[in-house]
Parts: C-alpha cells; structure tokens; sequence
C-alpha cells in the first residue's frame, strides 16, 4: 500500500507541469532588421566609407522547463558584425525579455580593437512585452548617448532601418548609414 501511494505521489510530481517559455517573437525585430550575411554599409563626415557585414543574427527559440526549477522565462534575439579592419570598429545589437519582471532592454555595444567599448542601453518595463506595446514603448526612433565614453559617444536607431549613425571619437565624425 505504501508503494504504491509513493508512485501515485511520484506519478503527480513528475507529470506534465511545465513552464513554456515563448520564442521571441518575429514581429518585434523592427529595430535590428538584418539577416546574416547583410552589410551595414556608412560614410563619415571625411567621406570614408566603413562596411560591417553581419556575421550572427539569432532568435530564442521556445522551450519549456520543469515547474519546480526556480528559473524564469527569458528571450532574446540580436546581431554581430564582423570586425573592421581598417576602422577597428565592431557592433552588437540586442533585444532582451526578462518576463518575470516584464522588463525589455535595447542594447547597442560598440567594441574597437584597441580592446575599448562603449555600451547603450535602454531599459523598460512593459506588461505584455511579446506585443506591439513593446513597440510603441520605444517608439520609431531609439537615440541613446554617453557623456562618459571610450570611443563611441551615440547611436541612432530607427524601426524598420536599424542603425543610422553613430558618432565615433577617433576620427571625430558621424558615421551615417549609406541607404
């Protein structure tokens, strides 16, 4: 009798209790609209031209863990670029959801290969972050500055564009994306 009430016990704990975790949705990657294999191409105040192509661009893909794991869902997508030789210049764009605390930050990390970066992040907390409040909370066009920088003082990000411009230190110039 004891055995079996230790199985029907084990039975219920083990059973089909879940946490589904969403993929990140699609629809929201307005702000880094790239694929792999994309070049970001800009032109300086100097007319020097700087070619970043993407060499990762990834999405979260859905997953599921057991209901007693004190985990907490989260999805992310983003990009990398390769590194630019002639400008030592490097991008990393990202979109990540923290859904236990509704939180959604837009990162931009610039590195140069003089071993500086400089990061930009905005933070929100939007309920429902899977959906289009997400955004309407950022709205067309994502400016983030840094009094305090490295190299890389701003970045312009507009919805559907991307990144188009950021100011660079080093040469001491706009770089503006060439359409």
């Amino acid at each position: 009798m004891r055995a079996l009430i230790f199985v029907i016990i084990a039975l219920s704990l083990s059973g089909c209790k879940e946490t589904h975790c969403p993929a990140f949705p699609t629809n929201l990657l307005e702000y880094f609209p790239y694929s792999n294999g994309d070049e970001l191409k800009f032109i300086n105040t100097n007319n020097d031209t700087l070619t970043l192509k993407i060499n990762k661009y990834w999405t979260s893909d859905s997953y599921s863990f057991d209901w007693n794991c004190k985990c907490a869902c989260e999805a992310d997508a983003g990009f990398d670029t390769d590194d630019s030789d002639k400008y030592s210049i490097k991008i990393e764009g990202r979109i990540h959801f923290f859904n236990e605390s509704n939180t959604s930050i837009l990162v931009c990390n610039f590195y140069d290969a003089q071993l500086s970066n400089d990061n930009f992040e905005i933070e929100r907390i939007i309920e429902n972050q899977y959906s289009d409040k997400f955004l309407e909370s950022f709205g067309d066009t994502v400016v983030m500055e840094k009094n305090d920088y490295n190299r890389f003082g701003s970045v312009k990000i507009i919805k559907d564009k991307g990144i188009v411009e950021f100011w660079d230190n080093k040469p001491n110039c706009n770089w503006t994306i060439i359409e």
